[in-house]
């Protein structure tokens, strides 16, 4: 007998590859709305550091699926999952270049921010499923780290009266 699931799906791995282009999809459709309701990047960037830590708090399972199966499964998931990280990291690079030439952040490597905006949240949300602590807790630490480190100090973007 075959499974209902199957009628729509060729095997586990359509199944299952469906599912993941699912989560991460919604994941970056949340991202979006919450960083349009800022216009400031250091805001754009903590909406996004609350968006993904929320996100794996509430969806714990699909995070556990994708960093312990997805990700630690070798090249052939990197590159079905590689549209949605160039996707990520196109919004959040944007956030930053904008960031840069308005003067609020430093002159800092793109790339490095952006792994530290997607490893951050991962790595607490899997560590609080382990009995760590919890996302809302750690968030204001997570996001006090990145920030120290990237934004310009506000008495240095002000210009004397």
């Amino acid at each position: 007998m075959r499974y209902a699931a199957y009628y729509h799906f060729e095997g586990k791995h359509e199944l299952f590859t469906a599912m993941i282009s699912d989560g991460l999809e919604r994941l970056l459709a949340d991202v979006e709305r919450s960083i349009d309701k800022a216009d400031d990047p250091a805001e754009q960037l903590s909406r996004v550091l609350d968006v993904l830590l929320e996100y794996g708090r509430r969806h714990i399972d699909f995070m556990r699926l994708l960093f312990g199966e997805v990700l630690a499964s070798g090249r052939e998931w990197l590159t079905e999952t590689a549209e949605y990280r160039d996707r990520f990291a196109a919004l959040v690079g944007s956030i930053i270049a904008r960031g840069k030439a308005e003067g609020c952040i430093r002159d800092v490597d793109t790339d490095t921010v952006i792994r530290y905006v997607l490893s951050a949240p991962t790595t607490v949300v899997l560590d609080w499923r382990d009995g760590g602590m919890p996302p809302a807790k750690a968030a204001p630490s997570i996001k006090q780290m990145m920030l120290r480190g990237i934004l310009v100090p506000v008495s240095q973007t002000q210009t004397p009266t």
